[in-house]
C-alpha cells in the first residue's frame, strides 16, 4: 500500500470517529456492506481456469503472438533457473 493511501485511511478514520450522528454512522455502514458484497459478487463471477500457469505454459500456448514476446518468456525463464 502506499502512504498516501495510508494517511487517506486513517483520514477517514478520524472522521469517523468524530461523528456523533448515530445516522450518519448506519449510512456508513450500509454503504461498506453494500461494496463488501459487490465484492463477493464479483469475484465469484471471476474463477481462474487454472490454479497455477508457468511462464512455459504460457510461452507454449502462445500460437499467434509475436515472436518478441516469445523471447522476452524465454528470457525470464532464463533468468529464474539461473
Amino acid at each position: 500500500m502506499t502512504k498516501n493511501l495510508e494517511i487517506r485511511k486513517y483520514k477517514l478514520i478520524q472522521e469517523i470517529i468524530r461523528m456523533d450522528d448515530e445516522a450518519s454512522i448506519a449510512k456508513i455502514e450500509g454503504q461498506i456492506e453494500a461494496m463488501q458484497k459487490e465484492d463477493t459478487v464479483w469475484h465469484a463471477a471471476i474463477k481462474p481456469l487454472r490454479k497455477t500457469i508457468t511462464l512455459y505454459m504460457t510461452r507454449s500456448g502462445l500460437g499467434k503472438f509475436p515472436n518478441h514476446f516469445a523471447s522476452c518468456i524465454d528470457a525470464s525463464n532464463q533468468k529464474v533457473k539461473t
